[in-house]
């Protein structure tokens, strides 16, 4: 069986099972705050948002692989490779012809620092934000209405936390924004060099590259790290989702 051949097998494998989970829709969240036992309440809330995370990683996997395909390619490629490059481009703002930027862009968030950040940015699902506007991870908007004001604003300021329609569309705002947003480039540097290595990519380390999203610098990375090691939710980060290309040819 062919490389190429094996990994779309594969990935056949994981759509149909995303597939089987998306279409039961996203069922309401539990209401975390009514969960007095702080262990069960961390059980609940990652119990709920593993699932979607793997499949918004599932999404992007699939792009990834079609992708590399087209990128290793040495024949010419045809208009259909060539409209699916062209839109995955301007997705993730990236000229066409820069494939290198753009496979280092099109990659998945470990589950554990996904996790790691929403339960930290929500208060484990019970803030204002996340209870009224399935916000997990805190992110700014700058058009009136696009989210919900934070009672500690200060005057002048015109940001508002950006409001979702559902816990999943957060997941995927949260995930596109690290995969495209400058502030996070040392963050991808290190993810596209574990994939070097032939290693899925790690919460623990890519949070290093979270220096910039928080304004309390280091200490927002060391208490991410901290919460990701403490709960173990490395035990999250699926092996056979976060594969790299060549760890589909050979391990997956």
């Amino acid at each position: 069986m062919s490389p190429v051949f094996k990994r779309h097998f594969w990935l056949a494998g994981l759509l149909f099972s995303s597939l089987t989970s998306c279409f039961a829709g996203e069922h309401a969240p539990p209401d975390f705050a009514a969960i007095e036992s702080v262990q069960a309440r961390k059980t609940a809330f990652f119990d709920y948002l593993q699932p979607i995370a793997a499949r918004v990683n599932t999404s992007i996997l699939e792009d990834r692989s079609r992708l590399l395909d087209i990128a290793e390619s040495k024949d010419s490629i045809g208009w259909w490779d060539r409209r699916f490059l062209n839109r995955l481009a301007e997705r993730y703002d990236v000229d066409p012809s820069d494939k290198q930027t753009l496979l280092r862009r099109v990659d998945v968030v470990p589950v554990s620092l996904l996790l790691a950040q929403a339960a930290n940015e929500s208060n484990w699902g019970r803030s204002r934000f996340a209870t009224q506007g399935k916000a997990l991870f805190g992110q700014w908007c700058f058009t009136p209405g696009c989210g919900m004001v934070p009672k500690g604003r200060p005057a002048g300021q015109t940001y508002e936390v950006r409001s979702f329609s559902t816990y999943r569309d957060s997941v995927k705002a949260y995930v596109h924004n690290l995969n495209t947003g400058d502030a996070y480039r040392e963050l991808r540097l290190i993810r596209e060099q574990e994939r070097k290595r032939l290693s899925s990519p790690e919460g623990a380390e890519l949070a290093e590259g979270l220096i910039r999203y928080s304004t309390r610098g280091e200490e927002y990375v060391k208490e991410i790290q901290s919460m990701i090691r403490f709960n173990k939710l490395d035990r999250f980060d699926d092996v056979a989702s976060a594969c790299s290309h060549t760890e589909m040819d050979h391990r997956c």
